[in-house]
């Protein structure tokens, strides 16, 4: 999947491998929002279940380095400001990728 910023020119390219010539490649195709991707985290122990963790996908791949920065930013295909505080009972003022602000607790 490629990531785009709001005036759909290419963020960052997925990091995954591709044949060359694949249609998922090349970064002058339309942007497809029709599939719906589906995140599933299930985490059975280690966690506080009272404590607020923050969950999101960062315009970066995992790096595996200590410093969180290295990840980027919060992926904003529509370009939220920043200034604009993400309420989950209006999640269409939320980063499309900031998991933990767009749950409803």
């Amino acid at each position: 999947m490629d990531a785009y910023n709001g005036d759909n020119q290419l963020k960052q390219q997925d990091t995954t491998q591709q044949q060359e010539g694949d249609e998922a490649s090349s970064a002058s195709r339309a942007c497809d929002w029709s599939d719906a991707t589906v995140v599933k985290i299930e985490i059975n122990e280690g966690l506080d279940e009272h404590k607020k963790y923050k969950w999101s996908i960062n315009v970066h791949p995992d790096t595996s380095s200590s410093d969180c920065n290295a990840a980027g930013d919060i992926l904003n295909p529509i370009s939220i400001p920043e200034y604009v505080v993400c309420d989950p009972k209006n999640p269409e003022y939320c980063k499309l990728a900031d998991l933990s602000a767009n749950t409803v607790r």
